[in-house]
């Protein structure tokens, strides 16, 4: 659960932004991107992450993904030896826990999930836990 109050300042950082790549410094509050711009001189009360060197893409939203890390959500896991995909749901659990772990480290906050009941939005470890119960035992 978020807790009120939370505040993130990410320094140094390469930001895309829809018409070009500035450097400079991004600012969350409650989870909400609150400032983009020129480097800020304050940082009490916040928790400072440097991203110097890193890409930061404020509002970045990946229209189209069907997994990663060799496992895809329609075909399964993917056997480089044989070359083809496994869709045994046997695979699905573990599957599922080392993508919503890489979507985290790598900074996704949110999944759009279109399944048979609609789209859904929500965090990648909700998606995760979502799909592992609807697959059922």
């Amino acid at each position: 659960m978020k807790k009120s109050g939370e505040r993130y300042l990410i320094r140094n950082a390469r930001i895309v932004e829809p018409t070009r790549i500035s450097q400079g410094d991004l600012s969350l509050e409650d989870g909400v991107i609150s400032y983009v711009g020129t480097p800020l001189g304050k940082t009490a009360g916040w928790t400072v992450l440097d991203a110097a060197g890193q890409y930061v893409l404020p509002g970045f939203v990946d229209i189209h993904t069907h997994g990663g890390l060799g496992f895809d959500l329609t075909s399964g896991l993917y056997d480089a030896k044989e070359r083809s995909f496994d869709p045994s749901l046997a695979n699905y659990p573990d599957c599922l826990a080392r993508l919503t772990r890489s979507l985290v480290e790598d900074g996704t906050t949110r999944v759009l999930y279109r399944g048979r009941s609609g789209m859904r939005s929500m965090t990648p470890c909700s998606m995760g836990l979502f799909l592992m119960t609807s697959l059922g035992p």
